[in-house]
């Protein structure tokens, strides 16, 4: 489902995808999406989201996940997290300019 997004916009995906969620509680069914637009999805949609929780990024900017669900939890973006140590890295100008951008995350 996810690979909506790479041939149409993000809101066109999300609704479409919303629309297959509620046709499958509808249908008394069960489904399991794999999505990162699980935010834009709960604007559509009544679902539960269960997140897996990438804890940040090694010495070598490898990101290190725990890849075990957490229930009812919508996780952090990974760019989040790469643009935090970024941020980190960075000398005082560019380091405002990081800033700036953490704030809208």
């Amino acid at each position: 489902m996810d690979e909506l997004e790479g041939i149409t916009e993000l809101e066109a995906a999300v609704k479409i995808i919303s629309t297959f969620i509620d046709m499958i509680k509808e249908s008394n069914s069960y489904g399991i999406i794999v999505t990162h637009m699980a935010r834009e999805l709960m604007n559509y949609t009544d679902v539960r989201v269960d997140g897996i929780e990438a804890k940040g990024l090694d010495e070598n900017y490898n990101l290190i996940v725990d890849r075990t669900p957490k229930m009812n939890f919508l996780a952090k973006s990974t760019p989040e997290l790469i643009l935090k140590r970024i941020y980190e890295k960075s000398d005082d100008e560019l380091k405002a300019v990081y800033a700036r951008i953490l704030e809208k995350f």
